[in-house]
Protein backbone atom coordinates (compact mmCIF):
# COMPACT_ATOMS: atom_id res chain seq x y z
CA UNK A 1 0.00 0.00 0.00
CA UNK A 2 1.38 3.42 -1.01
CA UNK A 3 -0.57 6.58 0.73
CA UNK A 4 0.03 10.40 -0.46
CA UNK A 5 -0.95 12.78 2.02
CA UNK A 6 0.10 15.55 0.15
CA UNK A 7 -2.34 18.11 -2.06
CA UNK A 8 -0.72 17.09 -5.18
CA UNK A 9 -1.10 14.12 -7.22
CA UNK A 10 2.04 12.16 -7.57
CA UNK A 11 3.50 9.43 -10.34
CA UNK A 12 6.90 8.06 -9.60
CA UNK A 13 8.77 4.75 -9.47
CA UNK A 14 9.81 2.99 -6.32
CA UNK A 15 12.06 0.13 -5.80
CA UNK A 16 9.80 -2.67 -4.36
CA UNK A 17 12.23 -5.40 -2.52
CA UNK A 18 11.26 -8.90 -2.62
CA UNK A 19 14.22 -10.93 -1.54
CA UNK A 20 12.63 -11.96 1.69
CA UNK A 21 9.14 -13.55 -0.30
CA UNK A 22 11.37 -16.45 -1.77
CA UNK A 23 10.74 -15.57 -5.53
CA UNK A 24 13.55 -15.19 -7.87
CA UNK A 25 12.89 -14.74 -11.48
CA UNK A 26 9.49 -13.17 -12.12
CA UNK A 27 6.19 -11.41 -10.30
CA UNK A 28 2.73 -10.52 -11.45
CA UNK A 29 1.49 -7.35 -10.07
CA UNK A 30 -1.99 -6.41 -9.83
CA UNK A 31 -2.69 -2.90 -9.40
CA UNK A 32 -6.58 -2.13 -7.04
CA UNK A 33 -8.14 -4.98 -7.34
CA UNK A 34 -7.49 -5.30 -10.71
CA UNK A 35 -8.24 -8.81 -12.11
CA UNK A 36 -4.99 -8.90 -14.77
CA UNK A 37 -1.54 -8.02 -13.54
CA UNK A 38 1.62 -7.00 -15.52
CA UNK A 39 4.71 -9.46 -15.37
CA UNK A 40 7.74 -8.08 -13.98
CA UNK A 41 11.30 -9.68 -13.84
CA UNK A 42 13.53 -9.45 -10.60
CA UNK A 43 17.04 -7.74 -10.99
CA UNK A 44 20.01 -9.40 -9.30
CA UNK A 45 18.95 -7.93 -6.11
CA UNK A 46 15.26 -9.16 -6.16
CA UNK A 47 14.08 -6.29 -6.69
CA UNK A 48 11.48 -4.49 -9.09
CA UNK A 49 11.28 -0.94 -10.52
CA UNK A 50 6.96 -0.21 -10.24
CA UNK A 51 5.71 2.46 -11.73
CA UNK A 52 2.84 3.92 -8.92
CA UNK A 53 0.22 6.77 -9.39
CA UNK A 54 -1.38 8.23 -6.09
CA UNK A 55 -3.85 10.46 -6.26
CA UNK A 56 -3.68 13.71 -3.91
CA UNK A 57 -4.89 13.07 -0.59
CA UNK A 58 -5.17 9.13 -1.71
CA UNK A 59 -3.68 5.94 -1.10
CA UNK A 60 -2.98 2.86 -4.26
CA UNK A 61 -2.44 -0.98 -3.31
CA UNK A 62 -0.75 -3.65 -5.01
CA UNK A 63 -1.27 -7.69 -4.78
CA UNK A 64 2.03 -9.65 -6.05
CA UNK A 65 2.19 -12.63 -6.98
Amino acid sequence: MVFNPTSEKIEEVITVPLYYTGITDEVEIFERGAKKGKKYGLNRNYEVQLKVKIPANGYNWFVIR
